[in-house]
């Protein structure tokens, strides 16, 4: 045991006073020593690995900086993650919705939306970039609504011709459903039109009216309606008819297209460059 203490007391140093140490204190200062280097050690280890860890945190998060004059984060948005919750909170402006100022159909597109198919009295379909109509039996109508969204104030306008039978067509406007609409209807092979408002029955706005504006049986004639509020202004191939107020079917309503057959054989009428303008 004393060959032990003395090996152990030469790596201690004398103390100033000079006086020696007793063997019990100097094996209590062996057994403190290797247990505190122990804990330091430890301690060591932990700070490196606590700060290690803080700067892995730092490095995953972007520099907010760099990311705002960076466009490629503008498309990454699973590489930032966190492990509390964070509320984001952006703006909402409600609006009220606008269909788009304009609509235009050359009937180029057979898929454009328009009703098709053969009822046994009429038939719809695209022919030749155009929209036909054929109505069979003598004193039958049938119409087309127009797929677009439905409008308050507008210029509705189309061209159409008669390629077989004698026939009459015309402008639906105001379309609220099949039983409550306006028509404006010409007739080309007598060169005359009129306005129609069917309410359940046919009422007249207009009465049958001559105009050299309505070209005769085959040629084109542009038909255009102008609806502001109650306010309806009628033309044909651009030149001004008349002016006449009636607001009995207002609001967002539809549009459309319609044919009446007159007599034997079936009236064929083909319709081309449909357009609705907002004022």
């Amino acid at each position: 045991m004393s060959h032990l203490i003395g090996v152990a007391t030469e790596h201690i140093p004398a103390l100033p006073t000079g006086r020696r140490i007793r063997p019990g204190l100097r094996l209590s200062l062996i057994s403190v020593v290797p247990l505190t280097l122990a804990l330091l050690c430890v301690l060591a280890v932990q700070l490196v690995a606590a700060r290690s860890a803080d700067a892995t945190s730092a490095a995953a998060l972007p520099d907010v900086s760099a990311v705002a004059h960076d466009p490629a984060w503008l498309s990454r948005t699973a590489e930032i993650t966190s492990t509390s919750p964070v509320s984001v909170y952006l703006p909402f402006v409600a609006r009220e919705y606008m269909p788009p100022l304009s609509y235009t159909d050359d009937f180029s597109n057979s898929q454009s939306g328009w009703a098709t198919g053969d009822t046994g009295n009429t038939r719809r379909s695209y022919v030749d970039g155009e929209y036909e109509i054929l109505v069979r039996n003598p004193g039958s109508w049938a119409g087309a609504l127009c797929p677009a969204d439905r409008r308050l104030n507008y210029t509705v306008e189309a061209d159409m011709r008669n390629t077989q039978g004698a026939g009459m067509y015309g402008l639906i406007f105001g379309w609220v459903d099949w039983q409550h609409f306006y028509l404006f209807e010409v007739f080309p092979d007598r060169q005359l039109y009129v306005v129609w408002k069917f309410e359940e029955r046919w009422v007249q706005l207009i009465p049958w009216t001559s105009s050299y504006a309505v070209l005769p049986f085959g040629a084109a004639n542009r038909l255009a309606v102008e609806r502001k509020g109650a306010q309806i202004t009628l033309r044909i191939n651009s030149q001004f008819l008349q002016i006449i107020t009636d607001g009995a079917y207002s609001g967002e309503l539809g549009t459309g297209l319609y044919v009446q057959a007159d007599a034997s054989p079936a009236a064929t009428v083909r319709f081309d460059n449909f357009r609705i303008e907002a004022p």
